[in-house]
This record gives C-alpha cells, sequence and structure tokens, in this order.
C-alpha cells in the first residue's frame, strides 16, 4: 500500500502538482522548482508571493548546481548540513533562469531520521530538488494530520499524524555574515 501511495506522490510532483510530506520539524507542502509552483505554493498558502520559499536537497552536490557559494558560505554550509536549519545564499544562474530568484533557502534535513522515511523514497524516486513550505496558511498555525491537510489544501500525501516541532531557524549567509532571521 505504501509502495503505491510513494508512487502516486512522485506521479504528482512530475505532473507538476503539490503534495504534503512529513519533514523533520512539520508538515510539508512540496512541489517541483519552477516559477509557475512558486506563484501556485504561495497563493495555496494565502500569501505573500514575494516571500521566499524553501529549497529542499538530497545531497550537497545538488545544492552547489543550485546556489553560488563563497568559500565562507560553503565551509558554513560543510559544517552546519545535513540539519533542521535552512540558509539563505545566493542562487546560480541556473536556479535564476528558472525562478528569476537572486537568492535560494537551503535545507538539507537528516534524512535518516524516521519522520523522513517515506519522504525521502519519494526524493529518491524524483531525483530532483523540490519547494517545500509548511503546511499551514500564512500566519496560521501548521497542521500535523496528513489527512486534514490533503482534505484542506485539496492535494495529495501522506496520511498519518506527526508531533509538530518548532519551524526549522533560518540563517542568512549573506554578504559573508551569519545572521539569524528566524529562530
Amino acid at each position: 500500500m505504501k509502495f503505491l501511495k510513494i508512487n502516486k506522490l512522485v506521479k504528482d510532483i512530475n505532473e507538476n502538482k503539490i503534495i504534503a510530506m512529513p519533514t523533520e520539524t512539520v508538515y510539508g507542502l512540496f512541489s517541483k522548482i519552477s516559477k509557475t509552483n512558486l506563484k501556485k505554493l504561495n497563493k495555496l498558502k494565502r500569501r505573500d508571493l514575494s516571500k521566499q520559499i524553501q529549497v529542499f536537497f538530497l545531497n550537497f552536490a545538488q545544492i552547489e548546481k543550485f546556489t553560488d557559494l563563497t568559500k565562507f558560505q560553503k565551509q558554513i554550509l560543510i559544517q552546519e548540513l545535513p540539519s533542521n536549519k535552512s540558509f539563505l545564499v545566493p542562487s546560480s544562474d541556473y536556479f535564476k533562469k528558472i525562478v528569476k530568484e537572486d537568492t535560494i533557502l537551503v535545507r538539507f534535513p537528516i534524512w535518516e531520521i524516521k519522520e523522513l522515511k517515506d519522504t525521502k523514497k519519494v526524493f529518491l524516486k524524483v531525483k530532483i530538488p523540490l519547494f517545500a513550505t509548511s503546511a499551514n496558511f500564512n500566519n496560521e498555525q501548521e497542521i500535523n494530520s496528513g489527512k486534514e491537510i490533503q482534505k484542506v489544501f485539496e492535494i495529495n500525501g501522506f496520511n498519518r499524524k506527526i508531533k509538530i516541532k518548532k519551524a526549522s531557524t533560518i540563517i542568512s549567509l549573506l554578504n559573508n555574515k551569519i545572521e539569524i532571521i528566524r529562530k
């Protein structure tokens, strides 16, 4: 049964649909990276279209393709990742062509933890980084039930309930300075 669910979610991602999956902190809404999907995610969450959405990565090689890191920024990411922190860094020309953003919010989670077991299986099948944002409406509490998220947002996802933890810390590494944006 779970195998069929994973394949359905992979199919939805490949068809540019938004899906719901657990992260190590909260349930997330995930989609393929595109300007259209960026707008769809922000509209679905009822939030300002200018707000940045993080990108979940499966490995560091993917991060390097999507970012334009200085030596300082790369050193910090190597030291800190994987973790439940998100880092704001300069985006690569490759990412800029896709979404017209000069910066990217990098998230490289600890894939080995049990909450991410099924989410990781989806990532291993799609083989690309994905947009990810918390499963809630703008400035409202996150939803911890996969079934409820699917009903509220009218999307597919995993059905289980998770214990909501504090959302990820966001750290800017722009201009080679460390600045905590959200603790």
